[in-house]
Parts: structure tokens; sequence; C-alpha cells
């Protein structure tokens, strides 16, 4: 469906896919020509390599034979390791804004004026902050592509981000945001229960979480202590993208209907938007965490329109995702993600190149642009395609199971879900063609759970407080 609106060329799609559906493991066709020598195009250089959008990005672009090179600080950094990745570059164990600042500058020191300058696309929320915030000293040696401070900061801090939606139109649930704990005891007796508990910013946070859900007054306390004593942005208060505080939402239980994921690409200049929708069916940690499982919906006009009129209050450009949940009969966006994100592949692979748009966009390539943006408009529609984290996918499986918390009833479905039309299924980090990505990914969930282990073992025996 295609739709215009004050001279923009939106694009609400549903599922759809331009080239021969096949499994992870199978070959996806290029959708333009390699670069030659005579066309060589500007190196992009992606921070956070352990990231699930960074592996989608790096693949896409790599395809499109757009040199692709990292930035991160562990040596299992799983992109790293991307036949599409040409060099990594390491900064340190400390992922900060001042850290990444530091390393940026220094490597732009070192390249120097010789060659063409490193694009920086945004991977995650610190990196999306810190290129806005830095973009002056940093685009002396680098090519931005950053919506404005200001935009940035509206929807990173939660609290300002429902001020936006409700003035762009947009539905939103029941919150409350405290500075201090003065604050929420003068709210005690006006929080709804159950509520989700988060701190206003993902900028700086240690944890990958979506927020711990409380259920009494008393719990609520708990799990605030347990956040402050894990998360720096509440005792290092002088760091840069710190928001003190915390956010509380009404937390609505969508039992297996999942949060709807709708998103895609705003360009720089507001005339193009292109959006698609998918679900997420499973999650790390129930009942609000990062996805594991995904499936590809159709997108409702509505909720495209509603995004579409987000983004244009918030001036924001470049590839988003907007969280919605339904309460009631209506929807509520309950997070904005100004980056790539850990379901990137399943909209790539129905038609939308969301890496090289913003790619393009970023260097002024309008006709290679445009032309993305008419193969988006004429991608098909009406199949529903998969996307898993098949490693943690099957970990997960086997703790819940091992535990007593996930049912042969559940367990069941999840082989069904998996072995449902194998065409259109596709793993977030196994690829034939990229074949080292997988193996270190699994290392590193392996090594993650061993110390989220012996953080949740220390936390019993009262050591550290740990939710």
């Amino acid at each position: 469906m295609a739709l215009r609106d004050d001279d923009m060329q939106f694009v609400s799609c549903t599922q759809g896919d331009e080239m021969a559906p096949g499994d992870s493991d199978r070959a996806l066709p290029e959708r333009t020509p390699r670069a030659t020598p005579e066309q060589a195009l500007p190196p992009v250089l992606l921070a956070r390599p352990d990231y699930g959008g960074t592996v989608a990005a790096a693949r896409e672009l790599g395809r499109g034979g757009i040199p692709v090179n990292t930035l991160g600080c562990h040596t299992l950094d799983c992109a790293n390791c991307s036949t599409f990745v040409g060099k990594s570059f390491s900064f340190g164990p400390r992922f900060d804004p001042p850290s990444l600042l530091a390393a940026l500058m220094r490597l732009g020191a070192e390249q120097g004026s010789a060659g063409p300058r490193h694009v920086l696309l945004p991977v995650c929320d610190l990196t999306a902050w810190t290129y806005a915030a830095h973009a002056g000293p940093l685009s002396e040696h680098f090519q931005i592509y950053a919506p404005p401070l200001a935009t940035l900061n509206r929807l990173l801090d939660k609290s300002t981000f429902q001020e936006a939606c409700a003035a762009a139109g947009v539905g939103v649930l029941k919150s409350w945001t405290v500075s201090s704990r003065a604050e929420l005891e003068a709210l005690a007796d006006m929080l709804v229960f159950p509520l989700i508990a988060k701190p206003r910013t993902h900028v700086n946070r240690t944890r990958n979480d979506k927020g711990l859900v409380a259920h009494s007054y008393a719990q609520l306390l708990s799990l605030i202590e347990a956040i402050e004593q894990n998360e720096p942005i509440f005792h290092d208060s002088d760091d840069e993208g710190a928001i003190g505080g915390f956010f509380f939402q009404q937390f609505v239980d969508i039992g297996s209907s999942g949060v709807l994921s709708v998103s895609g690409f705003a360009d720089r200049s507001g005339k193009r938007f292109i959006a698609r929708a998918a679900r997420k069916v499973m999650l790390r940690s129930e009942p609000a965490g990062v996805g594991v499982c995904f499936e590809s919906v159709d997108l409702d006009p509505a909720l495209a329109e509603a995004t579409a009129r987000l983004c244009r209050h918030l001036g924001y450009f470049g590839v988003f995702e907007v969280e919605f949940i339904r309460c009631g009969e209506a929807w509520a966006a309950i997070d904005f993600n100004p980056r790539f994100y850990n379901q990137m592949g399943l909209d790539i692979a129905r038609g939308v190149s969301l890496p090289r748009l913003c790619y393009y966009d970023a260097i002024g390539d309008e006709a290679r642009l445009s032309a993305l943006m008419a193969q988006a408009q004429a991608a098909p529609g009406g199949e529903t395609y998969r996307l898993r984290d098949g490693f943690t996918m099957a970990m997960i499986i086997f703790l819940r199971s091992l535990t007593g918390a996930m049912s042969r009833a559940d367990r069941l479905r999840w082989r069904q879900w998996n072995r449902a039309d194998p065409a259109r299924m596709m793993d977030l980090y196994r690829d034939a063609r990229d074949p080292w990505v997988w193996p270190v990914h699994m290392l590193s969930e392996f090594l993650l759970g061993l110390r989220k282990l012996g953080l949740k073992a220390a936390a019993r025996l009262g050591f550290i407080r740990y939710a």
C-alpha cells in the first residue's frame, strides 16, 4: 500500500520478499552489483559488534559492495568474525560515551586524511546518542548520520518520549516518573500495580533488559535497590548521557500475542518513509525482555501512519523500531529504538535494505536511495517469515523445561514453530556464507549464561543485590 502525505513518500508495507525464499543457510541474491574500484564507496564503521543488528547490517552492507569495519571492546564479538567485515578496531573494556568518543577520535587521527572517511551508523542507543552529542568533533574525521541531539534526548528519555507520543496523537500507557525517594513516597498511593520499573534511559546501562515487573510497593522498593546497585547511571551521575530517576509504566500482560514492532526507515529530507511489522513471539526473559524469536505480520495502516507522524513530530530520520502493545482496543507505544535492531534481518529479507538506505542517505547518494525505495515498494507481500536466535532459543527451552517453567505442550508448540515453513525460517546468526559468526555467538552466549548464574548465586548468598 502506498500513501502520500505532505509530499512524503510513505510506504506502509505488509510482508513480502523480492527474492526466492530460502532458509538461513541458503544464499540470498544480491540486490545491487558489488561496487567496482571505479565506484569505490566510503567504508562503514559499526560499533557494538556483539549485537544481532550489527551482524545483519554487516552482511547486508557487505553484499552491496560497501566496505565494513567494526569497533568493539570484547574479543568474543561475533560480528568481528564475519567474512563481510574487513578490520576490527578495539577501544578497551569500558563502553560509555566518553570511551567511545575517545576511541573514535583516536582512530580518526590515526586514519588521517588518507582515503575516504568512515560513515558512522548507530547500532545501539549509546552510539546513537554519542554520534548526535559529539557530531561537531566527530565530523572532522567521520561522516556522521545522526538526528539532532534534542531529538535523541526526547526519544531516549522514556518520560519525554511519552510526552512526544501524546503530542503526536500516539497512544501510551499510564506512567509515572520519579527522580528521588521523596517523589516516590509522594506517589505511593497513586501507583497502580502491577507496573514495570525502568531507568529513564538505556544510555550507559550495563544490562540489556526491558525493565522489571513489581506487583507491590514493597517489591518495587526491592527492585529499585537492586537496579541502583547494578546500574552506573545511578551512582555515576556525571556520566555523559545519564538521566537519573526511574520510569514506572502500567504493566499489561499481553500473553502470547507478543510485542508488536513497527520498524523501518525515514530519510533525512522527511519525504521518504517505509515501515514493516513483526511480532516478538519469544523473549529472553519473561514477562518483559529482549526478543529471541520473531514473526512477520501485516502492518495496520493506522499504526504505520501513527509511526510516521511520530517521526515527523520528533524530527527523526534513520532506521527506527517503535514497539507497541495492545491495551484493550487500542495500541500503545512503549519504546522507540533509534538504531539498528535485533530482528532487522527479517525486514531485509522482505525487501527493505535498511542498512543501505541509511548508508546512501548518509553519503547523499540520491540515485541509489531512490532505487532501493522503489525496490521496497515493489516487494510482494502476504507471506509469513520467521527469524530466530536458534542457539539461545534452544537453551531457553532446555532450561525452562528443566526447571518446570515450560510445559510439555509449550515445548511441542515451539518445535512445530521451528519446523513450520523452513523455506521462510531464518537464523539471526547462522549463515553458511558467513560460518564463523554462529560458533562465536554460541560461545559468548554460554559465557554470558555462566556469568549470570554466578551473579544469581552471589545474590542468594547475600553478597550482592541482583534482580
